[in-house]
């Protein structure tokens, strides 16, 4: 979606440095895109200043508390819970995060005209705040079976506290840490899911995502009301044609980590379309 000129998603740039991009954006693109990796270190996806990122990172990097700050310190306590649904801050603190929230925004469409397109694992627990904020947003809900999302989760913690953490990574209970994120998620969504008009929510599964890209966007288009422009569908086709070669992680899933995802995940597997039916009984 962001390759649509009708949208305009966070990039790595503006997240890294929120404060100046305004400024500095074109001097980065032009200039220093020899710093990225090639790569993304926890898989096979190409970097690159210009490559949509996560808003939390930009909230981060503006000084705000997040759980997201367990990368520089992955062996301490999950820092900030109160910051993954916000409710329970005091009205200056939740004041305070929105309008720092809405400044990168605004900033963000300064230059680069379009729909905002977010995409934050952590919005998942801010249904109610982010409606309240945009009474107009659309949702889109991608899900994944949780016997390949939890290793690839593991994956990619385990890769990006090796690469940015301030800390010798010991991931002692990280996949306790994973797996209760995950049973918190699910049960935000569910509570908050039904609440948003059907006509503004939309859930996809990421195994059709990746069979069909154009096709399940072509649908997501069709469920919004969105026009899908000549000018999208061809840049759309280009991006998918800069990795043909690209092959997902094969992650392993052993047999006790598989019996946790069947009794931890039962809900999730089932409010997700999967099949719950144990695969790894004891």
């Amino acid at each position: 979606m962001a390759c649509d000129p009708a949208f305009v998603a966070p990039t790595t740039v503006q997240c890294g440095v929120p404060s100046h991009f305004v400024l500095s954006e074109q001097f980065a693109r032009e200039r220093l895109g020899f710093l990225l990796p090639k790569r993304r270190p926890m898989d096979d996806m190409t970097m690159g200043f210009d490559r949509p990122q996560e808003d939390e990172l930009a909230l981060c990097n503006l000084g705000l508390p997040s759980p997201w700050w367990t990368v520089a310190f992955p062996n301490d306590p999950p820092p900030d819970p109160a910051y993954e649904t916000l409710e329970s801050l005091s009205p200056h603190d939740r004041d305070r995060w929105i309008a720092t929230w809405l400044g990168f925004l605004r900033a963000i469409q300064f230059e680069h005209h379009g729909r905002l397109v977010l995409k934050n694992p952590l919005h998942t627990f801010r249904v109610p705040l982010i409606r309240g904020v945009f009474p107009k947003a659309d949702f889109i809900h991608i899900v994944r079976d949780p016997r390949e999302m939890v290793p690839s989760c593991l994956h990619f913690w385990r890769r990006i506290a090796e690469d940015h953490g301030l800390q010798r990574p010991l991931a002692a209970d990280l996949e306790d840490r994973v797996f209760a994120s995950l049973v918190r998620m699910d049960r935000r969504l569910h509570e908050t899911w039904e609440t948003i008009p059907e006509r503004r929510r939309q859930r996809i599964r990421y195994e059709d995502l990746v069979a069909d890209p154009i096709g399940v966007l072509r649908g997501v288009y069709d469920h919004f009301g969105w026009p899908v422009a000549e000018v999208a569908q061809s840049r759309w086709q280009a991006r998918l044609n800069e990795q043909p070669e690209y092959r997902r992680n094969q992650l392993p899933l052993d047999e006790r980590l598989g019996q946790r995802i069947d009794e931890d995940l039962a809900d999730l597997l089932t409010r997700s379309g999967y099949d719950a039916a144990p695969r790894h009984p004891r």
